[in-house]
């Protein structure tokens, strides 16, 4: 007679454990809730969240000696010199933008003095056009001197009392330009043409401004979608002169003979555009990401300012390390208090970044670097397999899936 048929252990006795037929899901009790018999185990604790800190090869420097010597450093900052040059303004065409910028700022501020207080729901609907022009300032690349070549356009926010209908655009611009004609009869051959965010100044068909209208930051809910200007875009608008405001008290502050940023913004940007993995990267993350590569140095009282060359391979190496997969710390937006900004991005972008980084700085490694930045003629360096100084480069494969 086995042990089980004399009674010396009953799955389903009253004394024992109590299941309804099996264990299901573990140790269940009788009523089926999730608590475990005494003296049974017990379910596992839920695991406490552990923010992934990227690894930072300039923070432990030290730690991880060299085995081989390093690249040339003069032929990095030449090939980084030589393909700034290349992407952007020349000075004739900084000089035109800088002028057309100045002209709209001077019908904006000339409005601006002659404008009355009004409201567009409680307005006097007989003078519809009575607005008055709150704050203005110029925001995005020109203020950093980033603008591409391929890009030349300056942007504008103007802040308004009003609510901004689409009447509303049409009476700002016709002001603005009203004002600009007044002052210079050269004026009369720009274009002008209304957006869905506002209104741009078009002096030939690659040097534009862009005016974004908005509204007081506490009004914004005030919008009707459908009646007045898409709250996104005066979202944009207001988020794009917190950046502008950020950038200038931090990395602007630098002397510029000190600062490297306007060159390593510039080249990175055209990175971006080249490469279809850093496609996520919009222009806010990838200036955040180089102005964090350039002011975040603990060291920096022993080494000094990073080089333009260690700048940008660090750049390269955190976007490897995976600062912005899943879980990782990544970098918190200044201007919006505990926003990560790639919280919202899919597995799939998160993956696409790193693993394009990983096979960039692998080939910048082993001698590419002028094929990373554009220089040779090389083509799917981020997709095919290429070889460097005798070294096959095989491009990194995504692992994160889109559930």
């Amino acid at each position: 007679m086995s042990y089980y048929q004399r009674g010396g252990y009953r799955p389903r006795g009253r004394g024992g454990f109590r299941g309804r037929g099996n264990f299901r899901g573990g140790w269940r009790g009788g009523h089926g809730g999730p608590r475990a018999p005494m003296g049974g185990p017990r379910p596992p604790m839920p695991q406490q969240f552990v923010p992934h800190v990227p690894f930072d090869f300039v923070i432990c420097e030290k730690s991880f000696p060299r085995i081989r010597p390093n690249l040339d450093e003069d032929d990095i900052l030449k090939a980084l010199e030589e393909r700034d040059f290349l992407i952007r303004p020349d000075a004739s065409e900084y000089n035109s933008l800088k002028e057309l910028h100045d002209k709209i700022i001077a019908g904006i501020s000339a409005v601006q003095q002659t404008s009355t207080q009004s409201d567009f729901m409680t307005g006097d609907m007989d003078q519809p056009e009575n607005f008055q022009i709150l704050e203005f300032t110029t925001i995005g690349s020109y203020t950093r001197n980033c603008l591409l070549k391929n890009n030349k356009r300056v942007d504008l926010a103007v802040i308004i009392s009003t609510l901004p209908t689409h009447e509303t655009i049409g009476q700002v611009s016709r002001k603005v330009m009203n004002k600009m004609k007044e002052t210079d009869a050269t004026c009369a051959e720009l274009l002008l043409n209304s957006t869905d965010y506002g209104f741009d100044i078009t002096k030939d068909e690659t040097t534009t401004v862009a005016v974004w209208l908005t509204i007081p930051f506490e009004r914004l809910p005030e919008l009707c979608p459908g009646t007045h200007i898409s709250p996104e875009f005066c979202q944009l608008a207001q988020r794009a002169i917190k950046h502008t405001q950020w950038y200038s008290s931090t990395i602007q502050c630098v002397p510029p003979q000190e600062s490297h940023a306007p060159l390593l913004t510039r080249v990175f940007r055209d990175m971006r555009q080249r490469f279809a993995g850093f496609s996520t990267l919009n222009v806010w993350v990838s200036d955040l990401l180089v102005a964090h590569c350039i002011m975040n140095n603990p060291k920096q009282e022993e080494t000094g300012r990073l080089t333009p060359q260690k700048v940008m391979r660090r750049l390269l190496q955190l976007l490897a390390s995976g600062i912005f997969l899943p879980h990782s710390v990544g970098l918190t937006d200044p201007t919006e208090q505990g926003y990560r900004v790639h919280q919202n991005w899919s597995l799939n972008d998160m993956d696409m970044v790193c693993t394009t980084a990983q096979t960039l700085l692998r080939v910048w490694c082993n001698g590419g670097h002028r094929a990373v930045l554009g220089l040779d003629n090389t083509s799917n360096l981020d997709s095919q397999i290429s070889i460097w100084n005798d070294i096959v480069v095989t491009p990194s494969e995504c692992v994160l899936k889109q559930e």
